[in-house]
């Protein structure tokens, strides 16, 4: 890997058009400064929700899953509004004067760490949903997506030179690890609920309930099949409202395949070696665990 970190170093992959350094963490120039600073003072209501995760976790998909818990399950009025629209996106700064018009009860997508919205989770203002998936799924699918968005650049790398990007937390948001654990030193707040991508893949019904039970929310058995339904990737990947964004390769999909332990086909013996010993250095004491291969 000498040679890909010699290119690395080197800057001919390692930016993003337009990225820039904020806390030590980078961002896309939709995300400037200056909108950062602006949502450290937005305010919340308890009635308010953020879906908050790291980017490439099943984002799209517990959006769509905790709207139709919020709307009533009417998977009809869903469709005929863009995801963007019904869970709008924090961290973009076109969204903001809309978000800031919105009336409560908000539900809001955010790849932002915990410390942006520090005082309002401890005082009650806000719940959080985060949805946790594990990182080497999460490498994978963030490297298409960094291949087939032209956010960035698109990227012309090859896998071995984006995770060598990811070694040395150049990722736009930063390092995996530093999010999750940053999120997860909140989990005692009854504001918050955590969702494990793979848990929900594996037992999609059990998890909507306590989603919608987290929400305050009463749902039927029947609610909950409409939901699970309606969620399905089979079915999602065929409804424009949700698979809604145009890749610069025609190939891909905003949403993929979803499978668990799709990154066997891409880890190389040491980089999967080094990961592992990364993750049991960073994850000791935590009492996180992931699921990384399914049994299906």
């Amino acid at each position: 890997m000498d040679n890909v970190s010699n290119l690395t170093s080197e800057g001919r992959l390692n930016k993003v058009p337009g990225q820039h350094e904020y806390d030590g963490i980078l961002y896309l120039p939709t995300t400037p400064r200056s909108h950062l600073e602006s949502i450290k003072n937005v305010r919340f209501t308890s009635e308010d929700l953020l879906v908050a995760t790291f980017s490439k976790s099943g984002t799209t998909w517990c959006q769509e899953i905790i709207y139709l818990i919020s709307n009533g399950v009417n998977v009809e009025e869903a469709k005929s509004r863009p995801i963007t629209e019904r869970v709008p996106f924090l961290d973009v700064e076109i969204n903001w004067a809309g978000i800031t018009a919105l009336k409560s009860p908000k539900l809001l997508k955010t790849h932002l760490r915990p410390h942006f919205f520090q005082t309002q989770i401890l005082d009650n203002r806000v719940k959080a949903v985060v949805v946790m998936r594990n990182p080497k799924d999460v490498l994978v699918s963030f490297y298409h997506f960094y291949k087939s968005y032209h956010m960035f650049g698109p990227f012309p790398g090859t896998w071995n030179e984006f995770f060598e990007l990811a070694k040395n937390k150049q990722l736009i948001y930063g390092d995996w690890f530093d999010h999750i654990l940053a999120w997860w030193a909140f989990r005692s707040r009854p504001n918050v609920f955590f969702l494990k991508y793979e848990d929900l893949k594996m037992h999609p019904r059990a998890n909507v309930a306590k989603l919608a039970q987290f929400m305050n929310r009463d749902l039927t058995e029947d609610e909950i099949t409409k939901i699970v339904e309606a969620t399905s990737f089979n079915t999602m990947k065929k409804n424009p409202s949700v698979n809604y964004l145009k890749t610069e390769d025609k190939r891909n999909n905003f949403i993929r395949k979803g499978a668990i332990g799709g990154w066997k086909n891409y880890f190389t013996v040491a980089q999967n070696e080094y990961f592992d010993d990364r993750y049991e250095i960073k994850m000791k004491g935590s009492g996180l665990e992931f699921t990384f291969e399914s049994n299906e």
